[in-house]
């Protein structure tokens, strides 16, 4: 059964058409999950025992229970569906619980158990927070394995039960049964959009801490005409202290509560995210908050502090009388640029340096909150999902770094090392948390086909011989990755953009970590000193051009001071690798050596603490006729290094030069010229070939031009 993208789309879409994804909605939202307050167990129970394993039977997952250490709280359902332990496994999250249904607020004619459809509208407690979403998840994987019979990927479906009560037992869940809910990527549908018009992808959350202020005087009240003015009022020294805290334009005042540097990389995500003005939603206040921000960098990177509730004397039924006591709850939202264990201990000192040491800063700890977190926006599977959501809907997909809400992403990352990602298919006036929470059919309809769309795109990508997997599985064996890649372009598949390793470092530059010392950023992100560490790893694997001290354009230094010309090597060398161009052969192991040897004289010149490693290397560079690789491993005689492969990219590499319009030129002298490049192709020499290459290099590369 082969199948095709489209039908796969087109059957998830079936789904919410003929009405069986509302009849599943309705079975869902009819099982009343609270989780705060306590006190709704057995139905929480109930939803993840019974009625989302019967909505998955047919789709071949074997389901379990994973029971909270803390006996108050519900439990996890962990359904598992293996096709093959070899391919990648997704982690699909979801929640079943959902906070307090509040009949008595609804709009008459609501009820939050039972779902109510006008128009467009879906109502029902759940519908958007998190029982819809999750459900769409689902039905896409049932489209997906109906019109290709496999998904091609592995599938652990996680429902726990207790999110919004903090997920309390979350961690030691993950921390206990580790194995059963090991992936290779967590992905949850859940969330607001930004805009309803465009597709949209979230790479983490922020922080929640929640912070009483109690201001705890006297017992009692006192007669407020005897003893006003005489006895301190504790509602007046809690104002002082919140004013202390937030301006009267809502911009936060505490030092260390907001973040002293936001990377580069966050303000120009936040800065290209798209958002609109929804019916429902609220308008912004003008004014309000950090001066100088738009809307999508106070909230996706930036602190946010609001007071949920405070009280002093008896606001039902007031008294002629001086309180003894005042209270009020704050509650911080962070991102992860501030250190959420710094909150209470910077707020007790800028209190005490104003005079309110009277006011006591005390946890909020009856609901566990979430840390802050936030996955790389270049992460192969957040590339991999933006292209396919973009695909689907042929419009560019918003990238947001964090949400404004909290979550238990960071408990995923780092209990099981995955990367995060959360798909939203609600909107900002779905009145989540409130009464008449509903979300849109459209948005349902569209998310089904955005999810089928992203579950076979990534079956397809293994199942065509893709790299479906992160890229550090397979970084360490190049000759693997290679390969593969050749084989799965000789079976007539077009084919598909290979996702680029990280970055591996020698390793005098690794961490005390050893082989873990990876740097995921892209070799145009490592920062500042990217140029060197570039130029140190094109040492360690034995690039093979020995150029002249005269052109200073190909020395170490040269590379360091011309970072922005190693950028546009290395994207051409991407694009090549990419596209098959390059093809390590072999070449005269003779030429090699000597030219290994002139640069392992630089190499000792230039990184004298290198010499520990190479034991028993000849001052000349040899040791025994035989050829030193990137991992400082003696090539045997006979064996193709990686410095000779990696030497013959390099040259290639070097000789590259691109034309206005992005055309390209090579050396084209056929048969293989046994002369210096300089001295066949005079026109091409100065711009692109090193003085100094070796002229059977060039002769193999012009061979496989």
């Amino acid at each position: 059964m082969a199948g095709t993208r489209e039908g796969a789309i087109a059957r998830a879409q079936a789904s919410f058409d003929a009405g069986r994804f509302l009849e599943r909605l309705r079975t869902l939202v009819a099982v009343p999950t609270e989780s705060h307050p306590l006190g709704r167990k057995a139905e929480l129970q109930h939803y993840a025992r019974d009625v989302l394993p019967a909505l998955i039977s047919s789709l071949g997952f074997t389901a379990q229970l994973l029971e909270n250490p803390l006996p108050e709280h519900g439990p996890v359902m962990l359904a598992t569906r293996i096709e093959d332990p070899a391919l990648p496994t997704i982690l699909l999250y979801g929640h079943g619980d959902v906070v307090r249904g509040m009949p008595e607020h609804w709009r008459k004619g609501l009820d939050p158990w039972t779902v109510t459809v006008e128009g467009d509208r879906i109502y029902g407690r759940g519908v958007v927070d998190n029982k819809g979403q999750h459900l769409a998840a689902i039905e896409a994987l049932e489209a997906v394995l109906a019109e290709r019979g496999r998904l091609g990927f592995n599938v652990k479906l996680f429902v726990e039960t207790g999110e919004e009560a903090g997920s309390p037992g979350l961690a030691e869940i993950l921390a206990r049964d580790r194995a059963l809910c090991a992936a290779d990527v967590f992905i949850a549908f859940d969330g607001l959009r930004q805009s309803t018009k465009m597709p949209e992808v979230t790479l983490g959350t922020r922080g929640s801490v929640a912070i009483d202020l109690v201001v705890d005087l006297r017992e009692g009240g006192f007669h407020s005409g005897h003893w006003g003015g005489l006895l301190a009022d504790p509602g007046v020294l809690l104002s002082h202290a919140i004013a202390s805290i937030l301006s009267q334009e809502g911009r936060i005042l505490v030092p260390g509560w907001t973040p002293a540097h936001i990377p580069p990389a966050v303000r120009e995500a936040c800065a290209a995210i798209v958002t609109e003005d929804l019916d429902g939603a609220p308008a912004a206040d003008p004014g309000w908050g950090e001066p100088g921000m738009s809307r999508a960098e106070r909230i996706f990177m930036w602190t946010s502090v609001i007071v949920l509730a405070a009280i002093t004397g008896e606001p039902a039924s007031p008294v002629n009388a001086v309180a003894g006591s005042a209270r009020a709850r704050l509650q911080v939202r962070h991102t992860v640029d501030v250190a959420a264990d710094g909150l209470i201990p910077a707020l007790r000192k800028h209190l005490n340096a104003r005079g309110l040491a009277m006011v006591k800063v005390v946890p909020g700890e009856e609901r566990h909150s979430y840390p802050a977190s936030r996955t790389d926006p270049e992460h192969p599977w957040v590339r991999r999902t933006v292209r396919s959501m973009e695909r689907t809907t042929g419009q560019r997909a918003n990238i947001v770094p964090n949400i404004g809400a909290s979550g238990p992403s960071e408990l995923f990352k780092q209990a099981l090392g995955t990367p995060v990602m959360w798909i939203p298919l609600s909107y900002g006036g779905c009145s989540q948390h409130g009464p008449n929470e509903h979300g849109l059919g459209s948005l349902f309809r569209e998310g089904l086909g955005l999810a089928a769309g992203m579950w076979w795109d990534f079956g397809e990508e293994r199942l065509s011989g893709g790299a479906c997997r992160e890229a550090p599985d397979r970084s360490d064996h190049p000759g693997k990755r290679d390969e593969a890649d050749r084989a799965g372009s000789s079976t007539g598949e077009p084919r598909r953009e290979r996702i680029r390793p990280p970055v591996r470092l020698a390793r005098h530059e690794r961490g005390a970590d050893g082989d873990r010392g990876l740097d995921e950023r892209k070799p145009d992100q490592i920062g500042a000193d990217g140029a060197r560490l570039r130029a140190d790893h094109r040492l360690a694997i034995g690039v093979a051009v020995k150029c002249s001290g005269s052109d200073e354009r190909h020395t170490p230094r040269g590379h360091r001071q011309q970072a922005a010309a190693e950028r546009e090597h290395a994207a051409e060398a991407e694009h090549a690798e990419r596209d098959g161009e390059l093809d390590e052969r072999q070449v005269e192991p003779g030429h090699m050596e000597k030219h290994t040897a002139e640069r392992a004289g630089d190499e000792k010149r230039r990184q004298p603490e290198r010499q520990s490693e190479h034991r028993g290397r000849e001052p000349g560079g040899h040791h025994e006729g035989k050829m030193i690789d990137a991992d400082h491993r003696m090539a045997e005689p006979g064996e193709k290094s990686l410095a000779e492969c990696r030497g013959h990219r390099a040259a290639h590499r070097v000789m590259r030069e691109r034309r206005p319009g992005g055309q390209k030129r090579r050396c084209e002298s056929t048969p293989p010229c046994p002369k210096p490049h300089a001295a066949c192709t005079p026109a091409l020499a100065p711009a692109t070939c090193p003085p100094g290459v070796p002229g059977p290099i060039i002769a193999a590369i012009a061979a496989a031009a």
